[in-house]
């Protein structure tokens, strides 16, 4: 009876760290789709909420006259015809001073950036709602060493937007980053010294999480080399996730894992780990596959202690 010998490819991850090499050194690089983990990233950034400076809107009407000037949510008023609002409450009573037929100027920040729209009261509903809102996020850590790394944004500057969205406390960056997935680039925006930078950034992962298994290809020439099947994962030190292929012969079982390199099948096994986001790839590769290959099955298998078998898929090679 056949059965299927599981010795582990990837070992806990403290151990295999040091073994994958950069993925910009790899071949594989060059043809990798885009990478879609189904764990939740994270920015590696903490913040705290900064001095309140005016009235966020919250929320807009369709087809309300704040729309049609332009207007959007995140946009916070700092003023009202030249007079301060530092709260929901003073843009009420500032607006509410007016008349209808009044033109009035509001001046208001998007994202770090002033700029003006001319209102005339009772030519249409306002149609916003507006909360106390600060002027963004002040930043009090940086966890990310990609972050530190690549861009200049220090503690005490003031994050303002993120993948162009406002920012302003840390909820609103947990919400932006649900609609976002690990190694996504994405724009940071902050403040220092009352000047705006923008940097893009690539976003890590906030725990244990697998792709799909990506079969590249299943049909290969005689002596050609080419990608089989990869997955890609990303895990912490809890969570110990793991990456295995098993070859399986007619009438025995062979695990290509244990020695990377299987020249009898014409197969070897190919690892990277991006160092900016904490994906780890393993591809099993057709290396000059001989013809004798043609049929054989292979199983992807990860998996971690924690959680026990997560994923599975399974191939047939086709040698022309």
């Amino acid at each position: 009876m056949k059965k299927l010998i599981s010795i582990l490819l990837v070992v806990v991850i403290v151990i295999t760290l040091p073994v994958f090499a950069s993925a910009s050194e790899t071949t594989v690089e060059e043809d990798m789709p885009e990478i879609k983990i189904n764990v939740k990233p994270t920015l590696g950034i903490k913040v705290e909420e900064g001095e309140k400076i005016g009235a966020g809107i919250t929320s807009l009407e369709s087809g309300s006259l704040a729309e049609k000037l332009g207007m959007q949510e995140g946009d916070v008023i700092v003023s009202v015809g030249g007079l301060k609002v530092k709260s929901a409450k003073a843009f009420g009573k500032a607006w509410e001073s007016y008349s209808a037929g009044n033109k009035i100027e509001f001046e208001l920040m998007r994202r770090g950036r002033k700029f003006s729209v001319d209102v005339t009261k009772g030519s249409g509903k306002l149609g916003i709602s507006v909360a106390d809102y600060p002027i963004g996020a002040i930043v009090k850590e940086i966890e990310s060493e990609n972050i530190k790394a690549r861009t200049d944004i220090a503690e005490g500057d003031i994050l303002v937007g993120l993948n162009e969205r406002p920012v302003a406390r840390q909820l609103m960056i947990e919400n932006i980053l649900k609609d976002c997935y690990v190694g996504q680039v994405v724009d940071l925006e902050y403040l220092h010294d009352d000047e705006l930078f923008v940097e893009e950034v690539k976003l890590g992962a906030g725990g244990f999480g697998i792709s799909e298994i990506e079969i590249v290809t299943q049909e290969v020439k005689a002596g050609e080399s080419a990608p089989l099947m990869r997955v890609y994962a990303t895990g912490d030190l809890e969570a110990k996730p793991s990456m295995s292929w098993i070859v399986e012969e007619r009438g025995t079982d062979f695990w290509v894992g244990q020695y990377e390199k299987d020249e009898k099948n014409g197969l070897l096994i190919e690892r990277t780990y991006d160092e900016d986001t904490g994906i780890y790839t393993s591809t099993l590769w057709a290396d000059s596959i001989p013809r004798a290959s043609n049929g054989l099955k292979v199983y992807c298998v990860v998996q971690d202690k924690t959680r026990g078998m997560l994923q599975t898929e399974e191939a047939t090679i086709v040698v022309r």
